[in-house]
């Protein structure tokens, strides 16, 4: 049970490590892999997924007070994980809307060095 348990915050520890580096990547990156980020979330989220479902398939194994307890730290890192991925789909859809208007305003014969996505969350005066 406790390695079922570590092997299950393990995952999650992956998946957040993966999440948080890809958050970053939108404030360092030129132009940060989209797909390659996504490959790495969707296999570090498998895996998650797996150690979960192992777990859950054997609950009747564990003692009911153990059971709320482990399930009360899933949720919370679940929460965690749940919020970062809200981030990174607005991080996404805030870069590829500028990658749009950017290649629109070339198409237009406007040309201009390609701008971090950083330089797009400042407020006027930074």
């Amino acid at each position: 049970m406790n390695q079922e348990f570590e092997n299950i915050t393990h995952a999650m520890a992956v998946l957040d490590s993966i999440q948080a580096e890809h958050i970053e990547s939108f404030q360092t990156e030129l132009m940060p892999d989209l797909e390659d980020q996504m490959g790495k979330r969707h296999q570090a989220f498998n895996q998650l997924s797996d150690q979960l479902n192992l777990f859950f398939a054997r609950t009747e194994q564990y003692d009911e007070a153990q059971l709320r307890s482990m399930i009360l730290t899933f949720s919370k890192q679940m929460n965690k994980l749940q919020n970062q991925n809200l981030m990174l789909k607005e991080k996404v859809e805030l870069y590829r809307e500028n990658l749009k208007a950017r290649m629109k305003k070339m198409t237009k014969g406007h040309w201009f060095l390609p701008v971090p996505l950083f330089f797009f969350n400042q407020t006027p005066g930074d």
